[in-house]
């Protein structure tokens, strides 16, 4: 699922690292931290990685839906 959100992530224009494990590496325009308590506001939980790197983990529970609303969230405030 970390493969499938960072294509997402890249075909909204944001820079990705390509995941090798659960985790996605994606960078916002914005501070890092910024864009974590926007996206939380959204429901999307990411940990500041970096000036305008994010990290997102996908654990074993995170089933298609969750990765579906997940990337919903992502193209709502870069899409």
């Amino acid at each position: 699922r970390a493969k499938a959100f960072s294509t997402h992530a890249a075909s909204l224009g944001l820079g990705v690292v390509a995941p090798d494990t659960n985790i996605a590496l994606f960078d916002v325009p914005e501070k890092s931290t910024d864009a974590q308590s926007a996206l939380a506001q959204s429901g999307l939980l990411v940990v500041p990685f970096g000036p305008h790197r994010l990290r997102a983990t996908f654990h074993r529970d995170i089933n298609d839906d969750a990765l579906d609303r997940t990337c919903a969230t992502l193209t709502q405030h870069y899409g």
